[in-house]
């Protein structure tokens, strides 16, 4: 099943409102996510946005600082989608849903 109509009907099953950030290089990815999460008139239940597991561009946010921002705002990661990989063996990037508890 495709990963935006699976995402659709976990949305319509859940009643969830989906959170959406673009990583754009050059952006201060980190700020972006904080305004999403962080502002409790716009918090979203769910959040869909990249993960960078491998260095792409100078000043991107690792994988690790977007999961724990996200874990100290109550949000788990429960799902990973579009996952791209490096020489077909390790994940480049991907990205991935996380649900408030």
């Amino acid at each position: 099943m495709h990963v935006r109509k699976l995402l659709n009907r976990w949305v319509s099953w859940t009643g969830y409102e989906l959170g959406k950030v673009p990583d754009h290089p050059g952006r201060d990815y980190l700020a972006d996510i904080r305004q999403l999460v962080g502002v409790p008139a716009t918090l979203f239940r769910a959040v869909l946005l990249e993960l960078n597991m491998a260095p792409m561009y100078e000043g991107q946010s690792r994988q690790g600082q977007v999961v724990d921002l996200l874990s100290d705002h109550g949000y788990r990661l429960v799902g990973i989608y579009h996952t791209h990989y490096h020489n077909h063996r390790f994940i480049k990037w991907c990205d991935g849903l996380f649900v408030t508890e």
